[in-house]
């Protein structure tokens, strides 16, 4: 989950499709967000901020649900 001071990470996530099959990894990018929006620097008291981070924590848990057998 790069966001905009990362650089792109398309062609490793291409890389990773090819070797394990599209079902099993995932690229999502936060262009509008700064490194750290969803730990240490995130800023909680702005709206935009807070809604990522539920968009983040939302795309962790469905991908470990979904590869992660109990």
């Amino acid at each position: 989950m790069p966001t905009k001071d990362e650089d792109d990470m398309i062609p490793f996530y291409n890389i990773l499709k090819e070797k394990l099959g599209e079902d099993k990894c995932a690229h999502h990018r936060f262009d509008d967000m700064h490194h750290g929006f969803s730990a240490a620097r995130a800023n909680m008291e702005d709206e935009l901020n807070r809604q990522r981070v539920d968009e983040a924590l939302a795309l962790l848990v469905e991908f470990f649900r979904k590869h992660i057998q109990a």
